[in-house]
Protein backbone atom coordinates (compact mmCIF):
# COMPACT_ATOMS: atom_id res chain seq x y z
CA UNK A 1 0.00 0.00 0.00
CA UNK A 2 1.34 3.41 -0.98
CA UNK A 3 0.89 5.64 2.06
CA UNK A 4 2.58 8.72 3.47
CA UNK A 5 5.26 6.76 5.34
CA UNK A 6 6.13 4.78 2.21
CA UNK A 7 6.53 7.97 0.18
CA UNK A 8 8.59 9.56 2.95
CA UNK A 9 10.89 6.52 3.14
CA UNK A 10 11.31 6.47 -0.65
CA UNK A 11 12.24 10.16 -0.69
CA UNK A 12 14.69 9.63 2.19
CA UNK A 13 16.43 6.71 0.48
CA UNK A 14 16.65 8.43 -2.90
CA UNK A 15 17.97 11.65 -1.36
CA UNK A 16 20.58 9.84 0.73
CA UNK A 17 21.55 7.65 -2.22
CA UNK A 18 22.30 10.69 -4.37
CA UNK A 19 24.19 12.43 -1.58
CA UNK A 20 26.49 9.44 -1.13
CA UNK A 21 26.80 9.03 -4.91
CA UNK A 22 28.03 12.65 -5.13
CA UNK A 23 30.13 12.41 -1.95
CA UNK A 24 33.92 12.09 -1.87
CA UNK A 25 34.76 9.25 -1.73
CA UNK A 26 31.40 8.12 -3.11
CA UNK A 27 29.49 5.14 -1.72
CA UNK A 28 26.34 3.11 -2.27
CA UNK A 29 24.10 4.21 0.58
CA UNK A 30 21.75 1.21 0.35
CA UNK A 31 24.65 -1.26 0.58
CA UNK A 32 26.26 0.83 3.31
CA UNK A 33 23.09 0.79 5.43
CA UNK A 34 22.64 -2.96 4.91
CA UNK A 35 26.24 -3.68 6.01
CA UNK A 36 25.67 -1.70 9.21
CA UNK A 37 22.37 -3.52 9.77
CA UNK A 38 24.06 -6.91 9.26
CA UNK A 39 26.92 -6.00 11.60
CA UNK A 40 29.49 -6.04 8.80
CA UNK A 41 30.41 -2.40 9.30
CA UNK A 42 30.72 -0.29 12.42
CA UNK A 43 28.69 2.87 12.82
CA UNK A 44 29.29 4.34 16.28
CA UNK A 45 29.21 7.80 17.88
CA UNK A 46 33.00 7.67 17.99
CA UNK A 47 33.28 6.58 14.37
CA UNK A 48 30.11 7.57 12.44
CA UNK A 49 29.68 6.66 8.80
CA UNK A 50 29.19 10.24 7.67
CA UNK A 51 32.70 11.22 8.83
CA UNK A 52 34.06 9.02 6.03
CA UNK A 53 32.38 10.86 3.15
CA UNK A 54 32.44 14.54 2.19
CA UNK A 55 29.71 16.59 0.53
CA UNK A 56 29.95 20.38 0.38
CA UNK A 57 27.29 22.38 2.20
CA UNK A 58 26.14 23.94 -1.10
CA UNK A 59 25.70 20.55 -2.75
CA UNK A 60 23.96 19.17 0.34
CA UNK A 61 21.43 22.03 0.22
CA UNK A 62 20.97 21.65 -3.54
CA UNK A 63 20.19 17.91 -3.33
CA UNK A 64 18.03 18.34 -0.21
CA UNK A 65 15.91 21.07 -1.83
CA UNK A 66 15.61 19.06 -5.03
CA UNK A 67 13.99 16.09 -3.26
CA UNK A 68 11.93 18.33 -0.97
CA UNK A 69 10.38 19.91 -4.05
CA UNK A 70 10.16 16.70 -6.12
CA UNK A 71 8.14 14.90 -3.44
CA UNK A 72 5.92 17.92 -2.76
CA UNK A 73 7.12 18.39 0.79
CA UNK A 74 7.75 22.10 0.28
CA UNK A 75 5.31 24.23 2.26
CA UNK A 76 3.67 27.01 0.22
CA UNK A 77 1.19 28.31 2.81
CA UNK A 78 3.13 31.47 3.70
CA UNK A 79 3.80 32.21 0.02
CA UNK A 80 0.10 31.74 -0.72
CA UNK A 81 -0.84 34.11 2.10
CA UNK A 82 1.53 36.68 0.60
CA UNK A 83 -0.36 36.29 -2.69
CA UNK A 84 -3.64 36.94 -0.85
CA UNK A 85 -2.15 40.00 0.83
CA UNK A 86 -0.88 41.29 -2.52
CA UNK A 87 -4.35 40.78 -3.96
CA UNK A 88 -5.77 43.10 -1.30
CA UNK A 89 -3.05 45.74 -1.77
CA UNK A 90 -3.40 46.53 -5.46
CA UNK A 91 -1.01 43.90 -6.83
CA UNK A 92 -3.60 41.34 -7.91
CA UNK A 93 -5.24 40.71 -11.29
CA UNK A 94 -8.81 39.76 -12.22
CA UNK A 95 -10.58 38.52 -15.36
CA UNK A 96 -12.62 41.06 -17.31
CA UNK A 97 -14.65 40.91 -20.53
CA UNK A 98 -13.85 43.67 -23.01
CA UNK A 99 -16.75 44.38 -25.34
CA UNK A 100 -15.79 45.27 -28.89
CA UNK A 101 -18.71 45.96 -31.19
CA UNK A 102 -21.09 43.02 -31.11
CA UNK A 103 -18.41 40.69 -29.77
CA UNK A 104 -15.57 40.98 -27.29
CA UNK A 105 -12.66 39.22 -25.73
CA UNK A 106 -11.40 38.09 -22.37
CA UNK A 107 -8.68 40.18 -20.73
CA UNK A 108 -7.51 41.06 -17.25
CA UNK A 109 -7.25 44.13 -15.06
CA UNK A 110 -5.58 45.14 -11.84
CA UNK A 111 -7.53 44.69 -8.62
CA UNK A 112 -7.80 47.96 -6.67
CA UNK A 113 -6.34 48.34 -3.19
CA UNK A 114 -8.87 47.32 -0.54
CA UNK A 115 -8.79 50.80 1.04
CA UNK A 116 -10.21 52.15 -2.25
CA UNK A 117 -13.00 49.60 -2.04
CA UNK A 118 -13.74 50.62 1.55
CA UNK A 119 -13.71 54.31 0.55
CA UNK A 120 -16.23 53.60 -2.21
CA UNK A 121 -18.54 51.69 0.16
CA UNK A 122 -18.30 54.42 2.81
CA UNK A 123 -18.99 57.16 0.25
CA UNK A 124 -22.04 55.28 -1.02
CA UNK A 125 -23.31 55.37 2.56
CA UNK A 126 -22.60 59.06 3.05
CA UNK A 127 -19.36 58.64 5.00
CA UNK A 128 -16.33 60.56 3.65
CA UNK A 129 -13.87 59.76 6.41
CA UNK A 130 -10.68 58.62 4.56
CA UNK A 131 -9.01 57.70 7.87
CA UNK A 132 -11.77 55.17 8.52
CA UNK A 133 -11.14 53.52 5.13
CA UNK A 134 -7.44 53.27 5.93
CA UNK A 135 -8.18 51.87 9.37
CA UNK A 136 -10.53 49.21 8.00
CA UNK A 137 -8.08 48.15 5.28
CA UNK A 138 -5.25 47.91 7.82
CA UNK A 139 -7.46 45.73 10.04
CA UNK A 140 -8.09 43.32 7.16
CA UNK A 141 -4.41 43.17 6.24
CA UNK A 142 -3.52 42.53 9.87
CA UNK A 143 -5.99 39.62 9.96
CA UNK A 144 -4.23 38.12 6.95
CA UNK A 145 -0.82 38.60 8.58
CA UNK A 146 -2.04 37.06 11.84
CA UNK A 147 -3.37 34.04 9.96
CA UNK A 148 -0.07 33.65 8.10
CA UNK A 149 1.96 33.77 11.31
CA UNK A 150 -0.32 31.61 13.46
CA UNK A 151 -0.86 28.58 11.24
CA UNK A 152 2.00 26.30 10.33
CA UNK A 153 1.72 23.79 7.50
CA UNK A 154 5.40 22.98 7.00
CA UNK A 155 5.37 19.71 8.98
CA UNK A 156 6.25 17.54 5.96
CA UNK A 157 9.03 19.87 4.85
CA UNK A 158 10.67 20.22 8.25
CA UNK A 159 10.29 16.51 9.05
CA UNK A 160 11.92 15.42 5.81
CA UNK A 161 14.74 17.95 5.92
CA UNK A 162 15.42 17.25 9.58
CA UNK A 163 15.59 13.49 8.95
CA UNK A 164 18.27 14.12 6.33
CA UNK A 165 20.20 16.82 8.18
CA UNK A 166 20.17 15.04 11.54
CA UNK A 167 20.63 11.58 10.06
CA UNK A 168 23.73 10.01 8.56
CA UNK A 169 24.16 12.32 5.58
CA UNK A 170 27.78 12.98 4.51
CA UNK A 171 29.74 15.56 6.49
CA UNK A 172 30.51 18.99 5.06
CA UNK A 173 33.84 19.11 6.91
CA UNK A 174 36.54 18.00 4.45
CA UNK A 175 39.25 17.86 7.09
CA UNK A 176 37.27 15.29 9.11
CA UNK A 177 37.10 13.00 6.07
CA UNK A 178 40.77 13.46 5.20
CA UNK A 179 41.78 12.67 8.80
CA UNK A 180 39.59 9.54 8.91
CA UNK A 181 41.10 8.04 5.77
CA UNK A 182 44.60 9.00 6.85
CA UNK A 183 44.05 6.89 9.98
CA UNK A 184 43.10 4.02 7.65
CA UNK A 185 46.37 4.48 5.77
CA UNK A 186 44.75 6.13 2.75
CA UNK A 187 45.54 9.63 1.46
CA UNK A 188 42.62 11.24 -0.36
CA UNK A 189 42.18 14.56 -2.12
CA UNK A 190 38.96 16.56 -1.92
CA UNK A 191 37.97 18.29 -5.16
CA UNK A 192 35.64 21.20 -4.48
CA UNK A 193 32.93 21.54 -7.12
CA UNK A 194 31.91 24.97 -8.33
CA UNK A 195 28.59 25.72 -6.55
CA UNK A 196 27.51 27.86 -9.53
CA UNK A 197 27.49 24.75 -11.72
CA UNK A 198 25.70 22.20 -9.53
CA UNK A 199 22.43 22.57 -11.44
CA UNK A 200 24.26 22.23 -14.77
CA UNK A 201 26.13 19.13 -13.54
CA UNK A 202 22.87 17.60 -12.43
CA UNK A 203 20.95 18.48 -15.58
CA UNK A 204 23.55 17.48 -18.17
CA UNK A 205 24.97 14.46 -16.33
CA UNK A 206 27.67 12.69 -18.35
CA UNK A 207 27.42 15.36 -21.07
CA UNK A 208 28.25 18.18 -18.65
CA UNK A 209 31.84 18.84 -19.74
CA UNK A 210 30.94 18.62 -23.42
CA UNK A 211 28.17 21.18 -22.94
CA UNK A 212 30.48 23.51 -21.02
CA UNK A 213 33.06 23.35 -23.80
CA UNK A 214 30.37 24.04 -26.43
CA UNK A 215 29.02 27.04 -24.50
CA UNK A 216 32.18 28.57 -23.02
CA UNK A 217 35.11 27.04 -24.92
CA UNK A 218 38.00 24.86 -23.83
CA UNK A 219 38.81 27.21 -20.94
CA UNK A 220 35.30 27.01 -19.45
CA UNK A 221 36.75 26.17 -16.02
CA UNK A 222 38.42 29.58 -15.99
CA UNK A 223 35.17 31.44 -16.63
CA UNK A 224 34.60 34.21 -14.09
CA UNK A 225 31.00 33.52 -13.09
CA UNK A 226 30.51 37.00 -11.70
CA UNK A 227 31.20 38.28 -15.21
CA UNK A 228 28.79 35.73 -16.68
CA UNK A 229 25.97 36.67 -14.31
CA UNK A 230 26.54 40.32 -15.16
CA UNK A 231 26.14 39.58 -18.87
CA UNK A 232 22.69 39.94 -20.54
CA UNK A 233 22.41 36.14 -20.88
CA UNK A 234 23.36 35.60 -17.24
CA UNK A 235 20.92 38.24 -16.01
CA UNK A 236 18.10 36.64 -18.01
CA UNK A 237 18.93 33.23 -16.52
CA UNK A 238 18.95 34.25 -12.86
CA UNK A 239 15.89 36.49 -13.16
CA UNK A 240 13.94 33.82 -15.07
CA UNK A 241 14.78 31.33 -12.31
CA UNK A 242 13.70 33.86 -9.68
CA UNK A 243 10.35 34.55 -11.39
CA UNK A 244 9.74 30.80 -11.76
CA UNK A 245 10.48 30.08 -8.09
CA UNK A 246 8.39 32.93 -6.64
CA UNK A 247 4.65 32.55 -7.13
CA UNK A 248 4.00 36.26 -6.53
CA UNK A 249 5.64 36.89 -9.93
CA UNK A 250 3.56 34.40 -11.94
CA UNK A 251 2.30 37.24 -14.16
CA UNK A 252 5.75 38.71 -14.83
CA UNK A 253 8.16 38.03 -17.68
CA UNK A 254 11.38 39.35 -19.28
CA UNK A 255 11.28 41.57 -22.33
CA UNK A 256 13.55 43.91 -24.28
CA UNK A 257 16.85 43.78 -26.16
CA UNK A 258 20.19 42.78 -24.65
CA UNK A 259 20.97 46.45 -23.97
CA UNK A 260 17.54 47.21 -22.57
CA UNK A 261 16.19 44.21 -20.63
CA UNK A 262 13.24 44.83 -18.35
CA UNK A 263 10.54 43.02 -16.37
CA UNK A 264 6.98 43.36 -17.66
CA UNK A 265 3.63 42.22 -16.32
CA UNK A 266 0.77 40.65 -18.23
CA UNK A 267 -2.15 43.03 -18.79
CA UNK A 268 -0.38 45.94 -17.11
CA UNK A 269 1.53 48.21 -19.47
CA UNK A 270 2.58 50.45 -16.56
CA UNK A 271 4.97 47.82 -15.22
CA UNK A 272 8.38 48.12 -16.87
CA UNK A 273 11.17 47.44 -14.35
CA UNK A 274 14.78 47.64 -15.62
CA UNK A 275 16.38 44.23 -15.04
CA UNK A 276 19.30 45.72 -13.08
CA UNK A 277 16.86 47.43 -10.70
CA UNK A 278 14.91 44.19 -10.26
CA UNK A 279 18.10 42.23 -9.46
CA UNK A 280 19.21 44.87 -6.96
CA UNK A 281 15.83 45.32 -5.26
CA UNK A 282 15.33 41.57 -4.79
CA UNK A 283 18.99 40.85 -3.94
CA UNK A 284 19.26 38.17 -6.61
CA UNK A 285 22.52 36.40 -7.34
CA UNK A 286 23.30 33.43 -9.56
CA UNK A 287 23.75 30.00 -8.10
CA UNK A 288 23.41 26.45 -9.38
CA UNK A 289 19.91 26.86 -10.73
CA UNK A 290 18.61 28.22 -7.41
CA UNK A 291 18.35 31.83 -6.39
CA UNK A 292 19.96 32.58 -3.06
CA UNK A 293 20.33 35.85 -1.09
CA UNK A 294 23.43 37.91 -1.72
CA UNK A 295 26.16 37.51 0.84
CA UNK A 296 26.81 40.72 2.68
Amino acid sequence: MLDRDTIFERAYLECMTEMYEKAQPKANFIELRQKVKDGLMEDSPENPIYNRHYLSHEEFIYILNKYTDAYRFTAHFKDNMDVVRDYFTGKGMKDIWVKEGESGYRSCAQVPHIKNTFSKILNENGITDTKLANKLSNEVLQYIENCKNFYNFDYKETSFQSSIALGCSPTSNPQTVIEYWKQQGVDITINERNPNLLWDMDYYGDDFEEVMVDEYGEDWEKVTWDDYYNSPEGKKKIVADYLYNHSEFDNYYIRGSEKNLYIAKFCDSNVKIPIDDFIRDHEICGGYGIISPKES
